[in-house]
């Protein structure tokens, strides 16, 4: 997680090692491996946010992730985000739908509470299934 500067610009929000769903599956001999961080802001984008987006994330994956150097490979700033306005998440939003899974025998799903990526929709709803049923990983 991270958290927002005074000008609207995010820190990280979170990182994934993305091994798999990139050219390079490969971890490097140092033990470098490709990731994708995600950030947002509070703020429709302006001219100079790619700048101050890389600053941001390369000391907040320092500071939080400890990743003293990192590289930035590719970056794609663009103005979309299902669900989820920088209010709605400086607010807690998806933390706060967490906590009403299930409440009055109802269930929120898919990309609606989480990134959508077919990815993080599965991790979440199995999070969610075995909130739901109390089993832990590992038992059965």
């Amino acid at each position: 997680m991270g958290y927002l500067t005074p000008s609207g610009v995010s820190q990280f929000y979170c990182h994934r090692n993305s091994r798999l769903a990139t050219d390079s599956p490969q971890v490097a001999p140092d033990g470098r491996e490709l990731r994708v961080a995600y950030q947002y802001m509070t703020r429709p984008k302006e001219v100079g946010d790619e700048e101050k987006l890389a600053v941001a994330l390369k000391e907040g994956l320092k500071t939080y992730a400890g990743e003293p150097e990192v590289e930035i490979v590719l970056q794609k700033v663009w103005t979309y985000m299902p669900r989820f306005q920088g209010n709605g998440l400086v607010e807690e939003c998806p933390w706060k739908i967490l906590s009403l899974q299930g409440q009055r025998n109802t269930f929120y799903i898919g990309s609606s509470v989480c990134f959508e990526s077919a990815l993080d929709q599965v991790t979440y709803n199995i999070m969610l299934g075995r909130k739901i049923t109390g089993i832990t990983a590992g038992k059965a």
